[in-house]
C-alpha cells in the first residue's frame, strides 16, 4: 500500500509541526493549524488542523485557488477542500496542510535559512521555508500513484 505518514512532533497555540514519509522516507516539514482535538479541543473548520486519523489523498486534483493541480483529501467528512500545497506561515494554511523546511535556529529576520543549515530546527519559529521547492519534489514522489493513504498521527 502507498502511504504518506505525517507525524505531528510539535504542538503550539497557533500552529502544529510535523514530518511527512512517503513509504517510510523522510520527505519534509508540515505546518498546520493548532492541534485542538489532541488537546482534547473541538475541531473547528479552519482553525483547527485536520483530526488524528486515515485518510486518502488524490494526487491530481484541480484547485481555482492555485489555478493548478494540488494534492487534496478526498474523504475529510468536513471539507472538501483540505489541500496540501505551499505556505510559510499558520495563516498561510487556511486549515490545509504546508510542506516546507523548518529553518535553522537563527535570527527571526534570517528565517529563510535553510533547514539543512547548521543547527536545530527552529520548531518555535511557527514558520517552514522552501515550500514551493519542496511542493515540487513532494508532487513528483506522489505522482506515481493517483491515490495514497494519508496517516495522520
Amino acid at each position: 500500500m502507498n502511504r504518506i505518514n505525517i507525524t505531528r512532533t510539535y504542538r503550539k497555540n497557533s500552529y502544529t509541526i510535523g514530518k511527512l514519509y512517503v513509504n517510510g522516507s523522510y520527505v519534509c516539514n508540515t505546518l498546520e493549524l493548532h492541534d485542538s482535538t489532541y488537546y482534547g479541543e473541538d475541531f473547528v473548520l479552519g482553525k483547527s488542523a485536520i483530526p488524528v486519523g486515515v485518510y486518502t489523498l488524490a494526487t491530481c486534483v484541480w484547485s481555482p485557488k492555485f489555478n493548478d493541480f494540488r494534492p487534496r483529501i478526498t474523504d475529510f467528512k468536513y471539507s472538501k477542500n483540505i489541500l496540501i500545497h505551499e505556505g510559510n506561515k499558520p495563516e498561510d494554511t487556511e486549515g490545509c496542510i504546508l510542506v516546507g523546511q523548518c529553518p535553522a535556529r537563527v535570527n527571526s529576520e534570517k528565517r529563510k535559512v535553510n533547514s539543512e543549515a547548521e543547527g536545530d530546527p527552529d520548531y518555535d519559529a511557527g514558520w517552514i521555508g522552501q515550500s514551493k521547492a519542496t511542493l515540487a519534489k513532494l508532487r513528483e514522489k506522489l505522482s506515481e500513484h493517483d491515490t495514497w493513504k494519508l496517516i495522520v498521527s
